[in-house]
């Protein structure tokens, strides 16, 4: 008998031991994939290039991101949701009899869910800079207003791209960045310049 319960406490021991073990494992990968996210926001300017500084000025953004970096990894995987909101713009076109010129006013704005690949470089002293660029969906939005007469509105829905670059450092004992890309959805592109914190 006593063998017997020495046995079946061995087999006890055994069985909470490899739990334990499990257990352990378990939890392991998924506090090392928490550790790895890190979450920002920034703000910053967009200034509207080429077919779009036609009918948009200088105006906003704001934006919000999550990141993984599996540790060791020099790429990361960053998702982000970003409003830019153009500033409001007056231009003038010829109108169709001899001598006539209308006088309009756009307002323009996109809404983006933008799949970067970031790559970090080599740090210079306490500056740590990137290169990041992927797809997005951009839902673009416009206003064109007649003076004196009534408002037009678009909205379109697209694939766009982005590239760019940027520079980790810290700022009053948070890790802040400072980056600029350029947006490119179907004949429109832009620049924001960014500056954000991390969490």
């Amino acid at each position: 008998m006593t063998r017997h319960r020495t046995g079946l406490s061995a087999l006890v021991l055994t069985l909470a031991l490899s739990a334990q073990a499990a257990d352990a494992q378990r939890s392991k990968p998924s506090s090392s994939i928490f550790r790895s996210i890190s979450w920002s926001a920034g703000a910053g300017m967009s200034v509207p290039t080429g077919d779009l500084s036609t009918g948009a000025a200088t105006g906003f953004h704001v934006q919000g991101t999550s990141s993984y970096r599996h540790s060791g990894w020099p790429i990361a995987i960053r998702g982000e949701l970003a409003y830019h909101r153009f500033g409001e713009k007056d231009y003038t076109v010829t109108g169709q009899r001899p001598n006539q010129t209308v006088n309009y006013a756009s307002k323009s704005s996109s809404l983006a869910g933008i799949v970067d690949a970031s790559y970090s470089l080599t740090a210079i002293r306490r500056l740590r800079p990137y290169l990041l660029g992927g797809p997005g969906i951009y839902n673009s939005r416009a206003e064109l207003t007649r003076v004196g007469g009534t408002a037009t509105n678009s909205s379109d829905t697209k694939v766009g791209m982005n590239v760019g670059g940027g520079m980790n450092f810290s700022f009053v004992g948070r890790s802040a960045y400072l980056e600029a890309r350029y947006h490119h959805v179907d004949q429109a592109a832009w620049i924001p310049i960014t500056f954000g914190v991390r969490f």
